[in-house]
């Protein structure tokens, strides 16, 4: 820890990351995202995420939060077939922007491309906060459930990285929280994208990979 201004501030990976402390945020890992068989697979997209491996390096890092007891949340992007939670610039991101075609739907609520991945699957005990725009934070109630367990850090793993993430990261460190984003646990479905987002994020919070994190992590007790 170092004093400035009189206030303690974290500097090591160890101290950012304490297990009593930090929650483990896992953005929009849907099927319809990461699924196989799902809409952006489909698509084409998120190619370059899976490549890397992004899954497999969530499903390590989630399983040593749960044994260390970390605070799991879920962010889940929950969309109505006919559209009535976007507002027209989301509706001209999608289809205009992104390219969405007319008959494609994506993580509409209730559907199985909205559900988690197989691989990630939440425990019961876990949090779920469905959005309906790219933060976690913007209407829901994901602040007071880490304000009611006192956590200071919020790691983020998921997708896409230049928009959910991002959009979440911002706003936890508007809200005083300290971020940190798993550079390997994280991914969107253009890589050019993805890199511009880590190099901005780099710019303000800490950046790590989940081999960093295991091995500030295998310091931590784990809870009986």
């Amino acid at each position: 820890m170092r004093l400035i201004a009189g206030r303690p501030v974290c500097e090591s990976i160890e101290e950012l990351t304490q297990p009593d402390s930090s929650a483990l945020v896992l953005v929009d890992v849907q099927n319809d995202y990461l699924g196989a068989g799902g809409l952006d697979e489909r698509r084409g997209e998120f190619s370059e995420a899976r490549a890397r491996g992004i899954v497999p390096n969530m499903k390590m890092v989630l399983e040593r939060a749960r044994e260390l007891g970390l605070f799991i949340v879920y962010l889940r992007y929950s969309r109505r077939a006919d559209h009535s939670f976007e507002s027209p610039s989301t509706l001209r991101w999608m289809f205009v922007k992104r390219g969405y075609k007319e008959n494609e739907r994506s993580t509409i609520e209730g559907s199985w491309g909205w559900q988690i991945i197989d691989e990630l699957k939440p425990l019961d005990t876990e949090a779920i906060v469905d959005k309906r725009r790219a933060s976690g934070f913007h209407k829901t109630d994901l602040d007071s459930k880490l304000r009611a367990r006192g956590i200071k850090t919020v790691i983020f793993a998921g997708v896409s990285t230049h928009g959910c993430v991002e959009a979440s990261a911002r706003d936890a460190e508007l809200l005083d929280y300290y971020v940190v984003l798993l550079e390997d646990c994280v991914g969107a479905y253009d890589d050019t994208l993805h890199q511009a987002a880590l190099t901005v994020m780099r710019s303000r919070y800490d950046v790590f990979d989940s081999a960093q994190l295991l091995q500030a992590w295998n310091k931590s007790p784990v809870v009986a």
